[in-house]
């Protein structure tokens, strides 16, 4: 993340929400090569589609899934996801 929208991301209060998983990619090894590859979610929020800096337990998701979410609006109005998990049912 570029050092100026960090800085905002950092400035700008935590708050609390709940989100979509818009997109899942589940983990994968690549035999090719040997890499691994995490699971790779995004979360669907006030119509935007946004990646999360942090996603607990991403293996167990699914999309369509509830997700409890922290995330953060700056002052530029972007929406930064600092964490999401699996909403409590």
């Amino acid at each position: 993340m570029k050092p100026a929208r960090e800085q905002e991301r950092l400035q700008a209060p935590a708050q609390k929400g709940e989100a979509l998983v818009a997109i899942y990619v589940p983990a994968r090894d690549e035999e090719v090569t040997g890499r691994y590859y995490p699971a790779k979610v995004m979360v669907r929020f006030r119509d935007q589609i946004l990646e999360p800096r942090d996603v607990r337990d991403a293996e167990k998701l699914h999309e369509n899934q509830k997700l409890a979410i922290t995330y953060r609006v700056g002052k530029s109005g972007r929406i930064y996801v600092d964490t999401a998990q699996a909403a409590a049912p």
